[in-house]
């Protein structure tokens, strides 16, 4: 009835969202009882898009539990119809050329408590160190991570919020510079005085506290947001994917020490975040150095490598982590040449046998996840 109505509106009003009751009454008042073209187009819109809700919702149930009794459900629909409604207009895009507009509920679970209004690369960034920031408990340790360009640069855990900031930006002093930080525990002065020596774009934390705040909002163009860690919900366009599960096993001869079992599992949830191919060294409380975005993994390890010489951070005693297998025994021999005592990675490489034997070789301890965290 409702889509019958809305397909007749040059003649009929329909009304479906009881926001538009007043407003319809006094239009009807005023006219002696008729409602204008705009006025039947606006509500006819609103109609279709309350019946597409409603056919997208049986679409969905239908595909999940299967039509018929006993029938396989679906794990994805053959169509996916998203319904997302626009929380805001953006000033520009990805570049100062491109429109852009901010879907879905991003703004329930992120609130802005000071700076200018958030824009395209802002959401962006923040949604990414949101989804690394969250993979570590606030309940185990204070973490910091310092994200830009939608990858991690450097990430810290400490006892306190200044402790985790000076472990994350001594993996890459320089990169800081224009970034997002982003906390697990709120914001103390402490923090905020250490990490207003430096230009950031944007800071997150689950709370601020109040000395902090007020020192914070100082900067007119620092942009400050509180986030609701049970209302984060990423969501991918119209890419979507189950979560990786990990089933870790060690694969060589030397097992690894329980410091080295820290700084494997700190990696393995940092590697996750950086784009491919990516390594990660680190300890258990820090990076210390990060290679991503590069064209094969080896690049990745000596970018990585060379980034930490020219801060002066010793890879000695560290253990690397692989978004996925080295194809070859070169990455991993490369990444041991460092200092690496240690690997971490998904393994399933048609060379795993040849890489296990150089780690026995030159006598490392490696883990192999089974699960790849590929990332573009």
């Amino acid at each position: 009835m409702i889509r019958s109505a809305a397909k007749n509106h040059a003649h009929v009003g329909v009304l479906t969202d009881p926001a538009d009751y007043a407003a319809v009454l006094a239009e009807l008042d005023a006219t002696g009882g008729g409602l204008g073209d705009e006025t039947r187009r606006r509500l006819a819109v609103k109609a279709f898009e309350r019946t597409g809700r409603y056919d997208t919702a049986i679409h969905a149930w239908l595909s999940k539990h299967g039509v018929e009794s006993g029938a396989e459900a679906e794990s994805f629909p053959e169509r996916l119809h998203l319904d997302l409604p626009r929380a805001q207009s953006l000033r520009y895009g990805e570049n100062p050329h491109q429109g852009a507009a901010l879907y879905g509920g991003f703004l329930d679970a992120v609130e802005s408590l000071h700076g200018k209004e958030l824009s395209f690369n802002n959401v962006v960034d923040a949604q990414a160190a949101l989804s690394l920031i969250l993979d570590f408990d606030p309940a185990e340790e204070c973490t910091v991570a310092i994200l830009k360009h939608n990858t991690p640069c450097g990430v810290g855990a400490g006892a306190t919020p200044l402790a985790a900031w000076q472990a994350a930006v001594s993996t890459d002093p320089d990169s800081p510079f224009g970034g997002i930080i982003v906390a697990n525990r709120p914001f103390d002065l402490a923090l905020a005085q250490a990490v207003d020596e430096i230009f950031t774009e944007v800071l997150i934390a689950p709370d601020f506290a109040p000395d902090a705040l007020e020192f914070l909002r100082k900067k007119k163009n620092r942009r400050l947001l509180r986030y609701r860690a049970d209302r984060l919900v990423r969501e991918v366009g119209l890419l979507h994917q189950h979560a990786a599960e990990d089933a870790a096993q060690v694969v060589t001869q030397r097992k690894p020490t329980e410091d080295e079992l820290r700084a494997l599992a700190f990696g393995w949830r940092v590697v996750k975040h950086v784009k491919s191919n990516a390594v990660v060294f680190a300890k258990s409380d820090r990076t210390v150095a990060i290679g991503g975005g590069q064209t094969s993994r080896v690049d990745a390890v000596h970018v990585a490598a060379a980034k930490a010489a020219r801060v002066g951070n010793a890879l000695a005693g560290s253990v690397v982590a692989s978004d996925a297998f080295f194809p070859f025994p070169d990455g991993l021999e490369a990444a041991i040449a460092t200092g690496a005592t240690a690997c971490v990675q998904p393994g399933g490489s048609a060379r795993d046998a040849e890489v296990i034997a150089a780690a026995d070789r030159l006598g490392i301890a490696m883990v192999f996840t089974g699960a790849r965290h590929f990332r573009h």
